[in-house]
């Protein structure tokens, strides 16, 4: 897996044993969607993913085709619910990877039914 320039994406995601992973800290505690924004060839489509809050998987789902991998979506995944304090999220492939998993631009968590 690499960082993407152009799109500014972590791309090139092959191996199942790579993840990304933010630290945060959240002021107010709430509930949240979890919207990613990504590309993924549609050839490529249909490997899954996990978000892991604090190392508890807290979303999966399955990477769904854009078209293009210079075709991005955003959608809404799931629903976590945060505590006030500091966190550590992390993507990562859910099993082995087909060609590619995601060209994955963001991961957004918008208090809740906030539109991607």
């Amino acid at each position: 897996m690499i960082f993407e320039p152009r799109y500014g994406n972590l791309g090139c995601w092959y191996n199942a044993a790579g993840f990304g992973r933010w630290t945060f800290e959240v002021r107010h505690g709430g509930t949240f969607d979890v919207q990613l924004d990504w590309a993924c060839q549609d050839s490529t489509a249909g490997n899954h993913f996990q978000v892991v809050l604090d190392d508890k998987t807290v979303v999966e789902g399955e990477v769904l085709g854009t078209g293009t991998w210079d075709n991005y979506r955003q959608q809404k995944f799931g629903q976590i619910r945060l505590a006030p304090g500091p966190h550590r999220l992390e993507f990562r492939a859910a099993g082995a990877i087909k060609n590619a998993l995601i060209d994955l631009r963001t991961v957004i968590l918008a208090p809740a039914e906030t539109k991607p």
